[in-house]
């Protein structure tokens, strides 16, 4: 059975020591930097090319872990604006004219924010 290359008896992986070197090096440390501190370091043969390739899957890695997960946006909701007589009474889901202008007057005097809150509130 073939042994691995990437893994050193003293438990040291190449990945782990690109990890290392970058950490002492810096980001931006290129990638001979890190293949002469790991084999002055540690004693850990590694090329030049995958030194490069393990720094741009830790950068790869580091972007994703700082990325939050897209937000799913909740399903739109259809309101049917209908025109109705004054006094007569809505069917249904339908919002008047009048509803908008009330809410219209409740946002400018407490603000969207507020309103926001309240609505938020009322929706539990």
């Amino acid at each position: 059975m073939a042994t691995t290359t990437n893994y050193r008896p003293g438990g040291l992986t190449k990945m782990d020591g690109v990890r290392r070197a970058l950490a002492e090096l810096g980001p931006d440390a290129k990638p001979l930097a890190i293949k002469d501190y790991l084999r002055s370091r540690f004693r850990l043969a590694i090329s030049a090319d995958v030194a490069s390739n393990y720094k741009k899957l830790l950068a790869k890695r580091a972007r994703s872990a700082k990325q939050p997960p897209a937000a799913v946006p909740p399903p739109a909701t259809v309101v049917r604006l209908t025109p109705t007589a004054p006094g007569a009474k809505p069917t249904g889901d339908a919002i008047r004219l009048e509803d908008l202008q009330a809410l219209k007057g409740l946002m400018g005097r407490v603000g969207s924010d507020q309103l926001r809150t309240l609505i938020d509130l009322l929706a539990r």
